[in-house]
């Protein structure tokens, strides 16, 4: 087994909110939103949004060598930060599911740099957490980059089902303004979440176009919404 909880720059971007805050109450300033590219696309049938988990941002970390063979193929466990600490119980279940399959990264990616970003949830981890899984922890996967480049969704899902865990449900497709009218629509009765074994609510939504943007600072364009914001 060639594990290795080390160190590597990979760290997962801040994702910014859809509008600006009101000082005073820290609620969203409706239509005033955080950057000019998020105004201009919001009218845009481009949108998706996924279930936003309360848990805490793990990175796998994979590195396929030219050489053949399991010996070719490292796998690291990270946080948010690369000097950030794992609970015990999540880097189990991190090698429950990755450890022994160097073989499975080397076949699905033959050669390169892979990180897949999830969400480590469950008992212990948020205040909330427990309503997640009562007595155990998870992983689900939300993001995928290979040699810098992020995949798109459907390669994503094909990933998490190939290494059979789950991924972030998508919940709502169409424009960012609808999206947002159906958050505030469900304000009183919230969506309840797809991915908590107890009944709860979702903590918010990630937003972001069905194909990778940019700005012109070379920054995902890429939101938030959450229930406590509006």
């Amino acid at each position: 087994m060639n594990v290795l909880l080390t160190q590597y720059k990979s760290e997962y971007h801040k994702i910014p909110s859809i509008f600006k805050r009101n000082l005073e109450t820290k609620k969203f300033i409706f239509g005033q939103f955080t950057s000019p590219e998020l105004e201009f696309l919001a009218n845009a049938d481009i949108w998706y949004a996924t279930e936003k988990i309360d848990g805490t941002n793990i990175r796998i970390i994979c590195d396929i060598s030219d050489k053949t063979g399991p010996d070719s193929v490292s796998i690291q466990f990270l946080g948010r930060h690369d000097n950030g600490q794992i609970q015990q119980p999540l880097i189990g279940r991190l090698s429950l599911l990755f450890a022994n399959r160097q073989l499975d990264f080397l076949n699905k990616f033959k050669c390169g740099h892979i990180v897949l970003y999830g969400e480590g949830y469950g008992h212990g981890i948020q205040k909330y957490g427990d309503l997640y899984k009562q007595n155990d922890v998870g992983f689900i996967l939300f993001d995928v980059k290979v040699d810098g480049w992020w995949l798109r969704r459907k390669d994503v899902i094909n990933i998490a089902e190939f290494f059979g865990i789950p991924y972030v449900p998508t919940l709502f497709i169409g424009t960012l303004n609808r999206i947002v009218d159906e958050m505030v629509a469900t304000k009183a009765d919230q969506i309840e979440s797809l991915v908590s074994e107890c009944p709860r609510p979702i903590e918010g939504l990630v937003i972001r176009p069905k194909e990778e943007l940019f700005t012109r600072g070379k920054h995902r364009i890429i939101t938030k919404i959450k229930y406590s914001d509006i």
